[in-house]
């Protein structure tokens, strides 16, 4: 299957481009980042936690529905889903 990645900062940076195609031959979100931080190592830090768990800060889209459950990180994804993966800003 095809996945659409929209990658916002520091994602863009890291891989050098805001939208990458990414070939997996069946998986879920969980799956995706694993193989996107194997591609791109730098990513790592940035997604997971020391104990692997994906970090409170990133906000992950799937189809431009929020990600809000651990229970979606193993929903299967479909051939053409669009994923986005962005840092929350915050501030004062």
């Amino acid at each position: 299957m095809n996945l659409k990645v929209k990658l916002f900062q520091p994602f863009s940076e890291i891989v050098g481009r805001g939208e990458i195609t990414v070939t997996l031959e069946r998986g879920n979100l969980g799956a995706l980042l694993n193989r996107l931080c194997s591609d791109h190592p730098k990513m790592r830090d940035q997604v997971f936690d020391k104990a692997g768990n994906v970090r409170d800060h990133l906000n992950i889209f799937i189809n431009q529905v929020p990600v809000t459950s651990d229970k979606e990180m193993t929903a299967a994804l479909r051939d053409g889903d669009e994923i986005m993966l962005m840092v929350a800003v915050a501030g004062g």
